[in-house]
């Protein structure tokens, strides 16, 4: 008896464990919420019959502002017009703090810049109750590795324009955070440059992933015609055209996903050119990741799965992926057995959203939801630790770029961030 006492007592210490790190970890998902729901900024000038009116309605109309940014970031593409505005006392509800600087403040004129913190509950009800597909969740971080191709000549480091522009571009407050490499010793040391995607390693891109701490790289490669290249930075480009070749890198082989051509306006400057398609190309990141993770709340509904799990260390950080979910909420646990979690959640979209979000967050999930609890009237999905190798050393080719992989069978609804 005391030995099957010390047991279950030995179990029962195990889950509070588990529930420990389950409210801990919801936690850290609130705090990765800020930066999606803050907008940054919001710069009014507005003119009343005193300061203090000027400076209510000033602070009125920057908060319309920001909601108007907000929508646009989170709401689908085509949907933002059905959104209306919430009057100034609601929308004082969801503020949930701001800041203002810059200011400047006359009998009759106030000026000043503004942040906002929106609460994420509360906006994220309103768009639900709009009836509009949104999503709350901003994805992991993206590492963009630049390289710039004139003709038979490829460079990364040095003398690259094409990576000037990336750094110096303003690509804060985007649903796909953005980094760029600074080009240090490490950094050349992992990347080359010289003989472009060729020059990518698996094993050096994931330090460089680590030491960015970001989760997903992305090769662009831009190419000038001839008179863009032969464009000076501050002059005038006569004319020209830039093409831009995408690569995705998260699998055995780069695989080229997207081509984009940018020709030059009139009186435009090389320096000017290069950051319009650059703010382009960010924007891009943002309607494509909007329109892979947007759903409405008409289309939540609760899942219940299985998790295999060969160690609580393994639990935490499956459970950390699963917390990372767009659209995932109301986990709870129904069950635990030494190498399996049962347990169910609400996820805003249909099965297979929710298999491609879950591969997103480095989990695979069997679509055939066999279930083998007792008297379920719903599917029981099996899920488990993503078995794919995302960065697995392989022989480079002696010519050309890598051939990209066929995708494998089921594979083709693999959403990734760009």
């Amino acid at each position: 008896m005391g030995i099957a006492h010390k047991s279950f007592k030995s179990k029962h210490r195990v889950l509070q464990l588990f529930i420990f790190l389950f409210v801990l970890l919801s936690g850290f998902q609130a705090m990765a919420y800020d930066s999606l729901f803050t907008v940054e900024g919001i710069t009014v000038d507005v003119t009343a019959e005193n300061s203090v009116a000027a400076r209510d309605e000033a602070l009125a109309k920057a908060q319309r502002d920001a909601f108007t940014v907000l929508a646009k970031r989170m709401v689908a593409e085509g949907q933002v017009g059905e959104v209306s505005i919430p009057d100034d006392d609601t929308l004082n509800d969801f503020v949930r703090d701001f800041e203002v600087t810059n200011e400047k403040l006359s009998a009759i004129r106030y000026i000043g810049t503004y942040t906002f913190r929106f609460r994420e509950k509360e906006i994220s009800q309103y768009f639900s109750y709009s009836g509009v597909r949104f999503t709350n969740k901003s994805s992991k971080p993206l590492l963009i590795i630049p390289f710039f191709q004139i003709e038979n000549k490829t460079v990364l480091w040095e003398n690259n324009p094409w990576l000037s522009a990336w750094a110096n571009a303003d690509l804060s407050g985007g649903l796909v955070p953005v980094k760029v490499p600074i080009g240090d010793l490490m950094d050349v040391s992992d990347i080359d440059g010289p003989r472009g995607i060729r020059d990518v390693s698996p094993i050096r891109l994931n330090a460089m992933l680590e030491r960015y701490n970001a989760s997903e790289a992305v090769i662009l490669i831009a190419m000038p015609d001839r008179p863009l290249a032969e464009a000076k930075e501050n002059d005038i480009a006569p004319a020209g055209t830039l093409s831009v070749t995408v690569y995705r890198v998260d699998r055995t082989q780069p695989e080229r996903v997207r081509d984009l051509v940018y020709d030059v306006d009139n009186d435009e400057t090389r320096s000017d050119f290069f950051k319009r398609v650059v703010l382009g190309i960010h924007q891009l990141l943002q309607v494509d990741w909007k329109q892979k993770t947007a759903a409405s709340i008409l289309q939540t509904r609760t899942y219940e799965v299985r998790l295999a799990v060969v160690s609580i260390q393994e639990w935490v950080k499956i459970q950390r992926n699963l917390m990372g979910v767009v659209g995932l909420s109301d986990l709870e646990i129904k069950s635990m057995k030494p190498k399996e979690v049962h347990l169910t959640f609400k996820f805003r979209g249909d099965v297979v959203q929710l298999r491609d979000a879950l591969s997103r967050n480095g989990l695979d999930m069997d679509l055939s939801g066999d279930p083998d609890f007792t008297r379920q009237k719903k599917p029981v999905y099996d899920v488990q630790k993503d078995s794919k190798v995302m960065y697995k050393p392989h022989s480079i080719g002696s010519g050309g770029f890598y051939t990209p992989p066929e995708p494998a069978a089921g594979d083709e609804q693999f959403i990734h961030t760009f």
